[in-house]
């Protein structure tokens, strides 16, 4: 399977600056040896998707509502909302959703299910604090985050989605060790085998500071499916650069 790439652009754009963007990553995709992600804020993802509909990009939502709608949630996005968008893929349980906004596993497996339900594929984050870190605990609290595929394992697609991004790795300038994600990694890829039905794969990306000149060398360990980038996918020429980073994992 080719690796899977994903900016997520966070609370950043303009009109403008959508149009321009997809204009320059149609003139990338031919030279693209991976799968490709864009998640914008949700009010330029009709514009995103009209622009990269005839191409193989995924467009990406950054959040759902955890309520299936219609109804009355004012301020809330529905799934079926995204759909009717062009969405194909939901970034589910950032971290800035989880510790920002203090959304629970109760609010994440409602978005899960309402996510699935419409037929968008959910990329499930999840990560440690830094003092988690420290502590040594991080690997306990990883499993205890899983916690929320566990309760949705029956609904979720044949291949399963999980971003992994140490918190304190996000947008910090810092970046986990390539021990340290390859770990992180390897203890994720056992526990979801335990906890998924035979029939599922899981997908592991993962996400902290990734940027042209570190994303070769991330791409190319061992359960490294992919990764999902923040502020280093704002701009087409350094996501270019991290899409360029998936060739060296490619078979000789």
């Amino acid at each position: 399977m080719k690796k899977f790439v994903v900016g997520n652009w966070k609370m950043n754009g303009t009109t403008t600056g959508v149009q321009e963007y997809a204009q320059g990553l149609i003139q990338i995709l031919p030279a693209a040896s991976c799968e490709i992600g864009i998640a914008v804020p949700s009010l330029y993802l009709p514009q995103l998707s009209a622009r990269l509909g005839a191409t193989s990009v995924a467009v990406v939502a950054q959040d759902v509502s955890q309520f299936k709608g219609p109804g009355a949630y004012t301020g809330e996005i529905s799934a079926q909302m995204l759909k009717d968008a062009g969405c194909t893929h939901v970034l589910i349980g950032h971290s800035e959703r989880r510790h920002v906004f203090a959304e629970d596993d109760l609010v994440l497996v409602g978005k899960i299910a309402c996510a699935v339900d419409a037929g968008l594929v959910p990329i499930i984050c999840i990560g440690e604090e830094l003092h988690i870190r420290q502590q040594g605990r991080y690997l306990e609290e990883l499993a205890r985050q899983l916690a929320v595929i566990e309760r949705t394992r029956d609904l979720l697609p044949a291949t399963v989605w999980v971003a992994y991004e140490p918190v304190w790795a996000i947008g910090t300038g810092l970046v986990a060790s390539t021990a340290q994600i390859s770990e992180a990694h390897a203890f994720l890829a056992d526990k979801l085998r335990e906890l998924l039905p035979k029939s599922k794969t899981a997908r592991l990306l993962y996400g902290g500071s990734v940027k042209g000149s570190n994303a070769a060398e991330i791409l190319a360990l061992p359960g490294v499916d992919g990764v999902l980038v923040g502020s280093a996918s704002l701009t087409v020429s350094e996501l270019g650069a991290i899409i360029a980073g998936t060739k060296v994992a490619l078979p000789a």
